[in-house]
């Protein structure tokens, strides 16, 4: 896609968002390996410059769900009404009339990977905590039935016996293991997990 026509489709997506909002640029951000993410920076109609994240599903996610957009912007709104700290959502499009698959448009969250922290036993009780505000979430307060049951993805996943063509994950000798041990005993309750 030629830069000049990315860059309509961007300024369309803003201009979905609010009309008066005016894009300034866009970056592609790398390391996932579930989505293309691009972050935008908009100018709001109140002057004020703000980050923001596209994240366009791939199609393993989109074939396993093919709302997921709108169920992780309905998930994000619920999780922001509970306190956690989440990136807020602005918006979602599943109609793939401004980008090729459907999207989710949320909060650029300031931050870098650090992976040799100076105070590790502070990372990880703050990692942690937020961890525990996520699973401590009470499933009664609001509705989350629109998100996957994880014990059935994962069946899913054992039974799909498709070659898998980069092996850099070792995916195969996973699925072998955990097919040997396969049903896990459910020793928990069901409860919200990270993502």
């Amino acid at each position: 896609m030629s830069e000049q026509l990315e860059k309509g489709k961007f300024e369309q997506l803003v201009q979905r968002i609010n009309p008066g909002n005016k894009l300034l640029r866009t970056w592609e951000l790398k390391g996932g390996i579930s989505a293309q993410v691009t972050a935008m920076e908009v100018m709001s109609p109140h002057g004020k410059a703000v980050k923001m994240i596209v994240r366009q599903h791939g199609t393993a996610d989109l074939r396993r769900n093919p709302h997921i957009a709108a169920d992780e912007f309905k998930l994000l709104q619920m999780l922001k009404i509970l306190g956690l700290p989440v990136p807020s959502p602005y918006f979602f499009d599943e109609t793939c009339k401004i980008l090729s698959s459907p999207y989710i448009v949320i909060g650029f969250v300031e931050g870098e990977t650090e992976l040799n922290p100076d105070n590790v036993t502070d990372y990880i009780a703050q990692l942690a905590s937020n961890l525990a505000k996520v699973h401590l979430v009470d499933g009664k307060q609001l509705d989350f039935s629109f998100l996957p049951i994880q014990e059935d993805v994962f069946r899913e996943m054992l039974e799909n016996s498709s070659a898998d063509k980069d092996d850099s994950l070792h995916k195969g000798f996973i699925k072998r293991v955990l097919k040997s041990v396969w049903p896990l005993p459910s020793r928990n309750k069901h409860t919200l997990l990270h993502g």
